[in-house]
C-alpha cells in the first residue's frame, strides 16, 4: 500500500549511470511521444527508476548503471513492477550483458543506442521490433498508485461516487468500488491523468511538471 509521503530526493550517481538514464529517457520519449516522466515512482515497496506516463497507458523502466550492485534483486523488481505495470523494460550498461541475473531476463541489445539493454519483466525475449509482451490484466491494480485524494477525484469525476459521499468512505472501499465499477481502459486513462497532474514537489527530483489534460474534455 502506498502512502502520500514527501518522495525522496533521487540518490547521486555517476556520469555513466546519469548519460544512461537521459538515454533512457530520450528513447522512451521517441517510443511514446506524449509522456510525462516522472522519477522514482513508488510501487508497492519500492521505486521504479523512470516510468513513462502517456494519456491513457504507462511504462515502467528499472535502469542498471555500472555502480549498481547486481546481488539478485533484480529479478524481484522486475516482478515486482510488472504486477502493478502492464509493460516493464529493464535498461542496463553493457558492464552488465554477461551477468546471470541480467542473462536471465533475456537480454537485447537495441539498435541504436550504444549499451542500452532492453528486455521486458516477464523474462521473455523481445523479438527485433520491439513489442513486449504486455499484461493488461494489472489495470485495477494501478488504482494502488492514488492517493486518496487522487483516488476521491477520479470517484467524484466518473460519477462512481457522488462528491456529498465520499467524506464518509475509506479510500480503500473508494478504490474497490472503481476496480468494480470502472472498465481497464477507464482506470488506465483515470490513474494517467492523475499521474500526469501530480503536482512536481510530490514526485522525484528531475520529473517533468505537471501537465493537465482537462482540456481534452472527459477522458472515459
Amino acid at each position: 500500500m502506498l502512502t502520500e509521503a514527501a518522495p525522496l530526493t533521487r540518490r547521486n550517481t555517476g556520469a555513466a549511470e546519469q548519460a544512461l538514464r537521459h538515454a533512457g529517457i530520450a528513447w522512451g520519449r521517441k517510443r511514446w511521444g506524449n509522456v510525462r516522466v516522472i522519477h522514482e515512482l513508488a510501487i508497492q515497496d519500492r521505486r521504479a527508476d523512470l516510468v513513462f506516463v502517456g494519456l491513457s497507458d504507462l511504462y515502467a523502466v528499472e535502469i542498471k548503471g555500472p555502480a549498481d550492485k547486481m546481488d539478485g534483486r533484480l529479478t524481484e523488481q522486475l516482478r515486482t513492477y510488472g504486477a502493478w505495470c502492464p509493460e516493464v523494460w529493464l535498461l542496463a550498461h553493457p558492464k552488465w550483458l554477461g551477468h546471470a541475473e541480467v542473462k536471465g531476463v533475456r537480454n537485447l541489445l537495441l539498435p541504436g543506442a550504444d549499451g542500452i539493454l532492453i528486455a521486458n519483466a516477464k523474462n521473455q525475449l523481445l523479438p527485433q521490433k520491439f513489442e513486449p509482451t504486455r499484461d493488461d490484466l494489472v489495470c485495477s491494480r494501478l488504482l494502488e498508485v492514488l492517493w486518496q485524494g487522487e483516488a476521491h477525484e477520479i470517484a467524484d469525476r466518473t460519477g462512481v461516487i457522488p462528491g456529498a459521499a465520499l467524506s464518509r468512505l475509506h479510500t480503500r472501499k473508494v478504490k474497490a468500488m472503481l476496480a468494480r465499477m470502472l472498465t481497464g481502459h477507464e482506470i488506465m486513462k483515470q490513474v494517467c491523468r492523475c499521474l500526469r497532474a501530480r503536482p512536481s514537489h510530490m514526485t522525484g527530483a528531475g520529473s517533468d511538471p505537471p501537465i493537465f489534460d482537462d482540456a481534452l474534455g472527459p477522458l472515459i
